[in-house]
């Protein structure tokens, strides 16, 4: 998966603020939300395929550090959003291939037609650019998977750009003249954690309590459960995914294939206390960490999930059970001691992305 990276920041957080009474209450997860390091370059102009003059100020993207590639079908809900021009000077590419530049962000299909992901990887310049997911990928490289045109999308309405509260997005996909098939893309969504049985439009799971150790250790859980008569041991391991910078403090470290990174969960208050972190942990926001280990530029929108690894009947073990339980948002640096990654909490946003998938297709903005 995902080389651990350090987790990106944006140079820190302003109008920093005493916690509430709410953000120290205890939640059954951390949030955890990863935001890429944006530096904006001079703004570009190019020429849409439709004639139209386009002024674009791209932003970087966020990736992984001290992760590992995973196979093709790893993660068959993990979607990447990309840009589709391929209009840049031999000055712009500098090496780079076309995937590399292309590459934007990370997301997760969670329903047909949606992929979840951070409010920061899209806006209205975005939609207007054409901009498109992938799903079914592994190596970027190669061009492989199914791709669909970004037709609209709905933002938090009070995403915070500068305290990374409420970064949280829904795209909508629609197949268009290039969208075209690929036998070998696997392609399912994942489910969503805290989503309840009869919920009509998420997919069902199960509910846990996580148990903190160190807070910037982290932990595994292990559980026995009972299944069919029989003892069962269940362990509980956070991962993230991304094709995102491998190496900290570097723009040009994409990885070309899918990778992952196992995570520990940080106590919310102890995150908060991290240097320039005040007033931007809340609820519902999750802290993950590791030493050496992170997300970065380009992982930007990714799940953190949830992965139950229960021992079988026979001996062996199942691993297939996952639940999504951040989205990557930000964080200070990629990998640095003491500044954990933060991820927006899945099951605090439930509500607001049942709302947003039923909301008319002229909506962009909903609190």
């Amino acid at each position: 998966m995902l080389l651990a990276l350090p987790c990106l920041a944006i140079g820190g957080v302003t109008a920093a603020r005493p916690a509430d009474a709410a953000d120290e209450a205890p939640l059954p997860i951390p949030h955890v939300s990863i935001m890429s390091p944006w530096r904006p370059p001079p703004p570009r102009h190019f020429t849409l395929p439709d004639g139209r003059v386009v002024e674009v100020i791209e932003r970087q993207p966020v990736a992984t550090i001290g992760g590992q590639a995973v196979s093709r079908g790893f993660a068959p809900y993990q979607a990447e959003i990309y840009s589709p021009f391929t209009g840049y000077s031999a000055e712009e590419r500098k090496g780079r291939q076309q995937w590399e530049l292309a590459h934007r962000c990370g997301g997760s299909l969670i329903a047909p037609g949606w992929v979840l992901t951070a409010a920061h990887c899209i806006n209205d310049e975005r939609i207007a650019n054409h901009y498109r997911v992938r799903l079914g990928a592994n190596d970027l490289s190669t061009g492989e998977g199914v791709t669909y045109l970004i037709d609209r999308y709905v933002r938090h309405a009070d995403y915070d750009e500068d305290r990374h509260l409420n970064d949280i997005a829904l795209v909508h996909l629609s197949a268009d003249s290039a969208t075209r098939p690929d036998p070998k893309a696997q392609i399912e969504p994942v489910r969503l954690f805290g989503a309840q049985r009869d919920d009509p439009i998420l997919l069902d799971n199960a509910r846990f309590q996580p148990k903190l150790e160190n807070p910037f250790l982290g932990f595994i859980r292990t559980r026995t459960l009972m299944i069919a008569g029989r003892p069962v041991a269940e362990e509980q391991t956070y991962q993230a995914l991304g094709w995102g910078n491998t190496i900290p403090r570097s723009d040009e470290s994409y990885s070309t294939v899918l990778t992952e990174v196992n995570l520990d969960l940080v106590d919310n208050r102890q995150c908060g206390r991290a240097p320039g972190y005040a007033g931007s942990i809340t609820r519902r926001a999750l802290c993950a960490a590791r030493p050496g280990a992170d997300t970065c530029t380009g992982d930007s929108g990714g799940p953190l999930v949830v992965r139950y690894v229960r021992s079988t009947a026979d001996g062996s073990w199942d691993d297939r059970q996952i639940e999504q339980i951040g989205i990557v948002s930000w964080g200070k640096g990629c990998a640095e001691a003491k500044s954990p990654g933060v991820y927006m909490r899945v099951s605090a946003y439930l509500d607001w992305i049942r709302r947003a998938m039923a909301a008319p297709p002229t909506v962009t903005a909903l609190r």
